[in-house]
């Protein structure tokens, strides 16, 4: 049997080898995913043994669909923006870190300007 942790590992590992740049994020989202864990408690979870079966399956199916291409993002089936879980399809765009770092200064605009501002958010993807 295989532990949590040994499962990321060779997860991560398969994906460092085709070149997915955020190989060990990716990893772990889709290992916690499939456990249905989040993040934390994966790690809580890494010296326990995984129950054979649907988790590695599962695992390699999402696995194999990174590798042919698929976002990370579709393929969990959500997203955080701005500190928030957004739930994201192969129907919207994945939002980006350039469009939170957009946010945050639209925030910071409106209340420097005592929240006075009008803001229209055009071709959101969503």
């Amino acid at each position: 049997m295989q532990t949590y942790n040994d499962i990321y590992l060779d997860t991560r590992r398969q994906l460092r080898t085709a070149g997915v740049k955020a190989h060990d994020l990716e990893a772990r989202l889709i290992v916690a995913h499939a456990a249905g864990k989040t993040s934390e408690e994966l790690i809580r979870s890494s010296r326990l043994f995984v129950p054979a079966g649907s988790i590695i399956l599962a695992i390699n199916a999402m696995v194999q669909r990174r590798l042919a291409g698929e976002p990370v993002a579709y393929i969990v089936g959500e997203w955080e923006f701005y500190g928030i879980p957004i739930i994201v399809n192969e129907t919207v765009l994945i939002p980006r870190i350039d469009t939170e770092l957009l946010a945050a200064e639209a925030i910071r605009m409106t209340r420097q300007r005592g929240g006075k501002l009008r803001i229209l958010d055009l071709c959101a993807g969503s």
